[in-house]
């Protein structure tokens, strides 16, 4: 075999090792030299920890661009791009995070990287029209709730039983580490992007179950229901009038499984 036609395989073996963090065989990738090899290796390195330093801010705010270079370089070797748009690069940091938790001071980091990768999708997203509470005026209770509320392209949430996530992520951000300071409760953060400008708001641990059942496409009353379940004493009316107001939903559509719905009303 022509060595300049097995040169590709044996690039991609020489990258694999790189991956795995060890230096290339001696000869391994042909006519290439070792050197030109190291400075490509090198520079996708790079490339990706400086990817992961623009997709997750308050995690490079909390512990530092010294001590966040070296873990972004460990998920980097395994966990190559599969996205020219370097932008949305690093998908699974937080769970990278999360795994190092017993050898971190700070186990919230992982929260962290995971309200900003919603901020990165949310970023990202296509743009669509938002629904205004207003144009559910003409519908009946009863049809209302075996409506659909579908949620913006946009929308996220992430949420916490446990830490105050959002909390914590605009401490990072201001570069003010005084986590005793907050107040420890769980927390829960709704991430909307109107006018193309990403917004974030705190959310009542509620409106999660309440955004989720949406996303599962269950209709609005089983939606409400969801809700009350997590916590009986929150305000229906308020609760959605700040979805509303947050443009996290694109439009009412029909119930896809009608007889699935459950036929308790909306409060």
């Amino acid at each position: 075999m022509s060595p300049h036609r097995d040169f590709h395989p044996r690039f991609m073996r020489a990258i694999d090792r790189w991956r795995d963090g060890e230096p290339p065989e001696p000869c391994a990738i042909g006519g290439l030299a070792v050197p030109a090899f190291a400075v490509y290796a090198n520079t996708g390195l790079r490339a990706c920890t400086a990817a992961l330093e623009a997709a997750y801010p308050s995690v490079v705010s909390w512990l530092g661009e010294l001590a966040f270079e070296p873990l972004a370089a460990q998920f980097a070797r395994s966990h190559p791009p599969v996205d020219s748009r370097l932008f949305l690069y690093g998908e699974g940091f937080a769970h990278h995070l999360r795994a190092m938790e017993p050898q971190s001071e700070w186990p919230c980091l992982a929260n962290l990287a995971r309200i900003d990768r919603c901020r990165t999708e949310a970023h990202a997203a296509c743009d669509a029209p938002v629904l205004a509470s207003a144009e559910l005026a003409h519908l009946s209770a009863d049809a209302l709730g075996a409506r659909v509320l579908a949620l913006a392209p946009a929308t996220r949430w992430y949420h916490s039983a446990a830490s105050p996530v959002l909390d914590l992520w605009t401490m990072a951000r201001q570069g003010d580490m005084a986590p005793q300071s907050i107040r420890w409760r769980g927390q829960a953060v709704l991430i909307t992007r109107p006018d193309d400008e990403v917004l974030m708001h705190e959310l009542p641990l509620a409106g999660i179950a309440l955004l989720e059942a949406c996303a599962r496409e269950r209709p609005l009353a089983e939606a409400a229901a969801a809700a009350q379940a997590a916590d009986p004493d929150i305000d229906l009316q308020a609760l959605f009038a700040q979805l509303f107001s947050q443009c996290a939903f694109r439009s009412l559509a029909p119930n896809p499984n009608p007889t699935t719905l459950n036929p308790q009303r909306l409060p």
